[in-house]
């Protein structure tokens, strides 16, 4: 059975302006710049750094997730 996921998305300006709290895990992406952040439950989206994680294989690596979102 096959699954799609969509992430939370928006311009650069859209996620700016609403600022919202990403919930532990959840993946926020940028549509006008193609970056995104990783949630951790607590921090407004200004206050979170980019993730530096690169896909391999169309899959973000388990060793470059923040610690709080590893399973």
């Amino acid at each position: 059975m096959a699954y799609t996921i969509l992430f939370r998305r928006g311009t650069d300006a859209q996620w700016i302006a609403a600022n919202s709290v990403l919930r532990l895990g959840e993946l926020g992406y940028v549509t006008d710049t193609k970056r995104f952040k990783i949630g951790d439950g607590n921090t407004p989206w200004n206050s979170l750094a980019y993730s530096t994680a690169s896909l391999v294989d169309g899959k973000v690596p388990l060793d470059q997730l923040p610690n709080a979102v590893k399973i």
